[in-house]
């Protein structure tokens, strides 16, 4: 098993066994809060798909709304001002 952190970083490889040390990775990962950076990322990623896939903006506005650091991209997207990553 590999938990992968956002950015596609190795954060724990474990083969057999110490299922609860990649539980407990996994949970630390899910409930760890976005950085300024990763809602930026996130935010620039939403943005080109929704200007590549005009269809599908309200799906993408739904998925967006459920994003833990969407709060922070989505009143950017509500706002002329764009996010500076730091």
């Amino acid at each position: 098993m590999t938990v992968i952190r956002r950015g596609g970083h190795a954060l724990l490889r474990h083969e057999a066994g110490g299922a609860g040390q990649a539980l407990w990775a996994l949970t630390a990962e899910r409930l760890r809060p976005y950085t300024e950076q990763e809602a930026a990322a996130f935010l620039r990623l939403h943005q080109a798909l929704r200007r590549a896939l005009p269809r599908y903006r309200a799906e993408l506005d739904e998925i967006a709304a459920l994003h833990p650091g969407s709060r922070i991209a989505l009143d950017q997207l509500r706002s002329p001002r764009s996010i500076t990553p730091r």
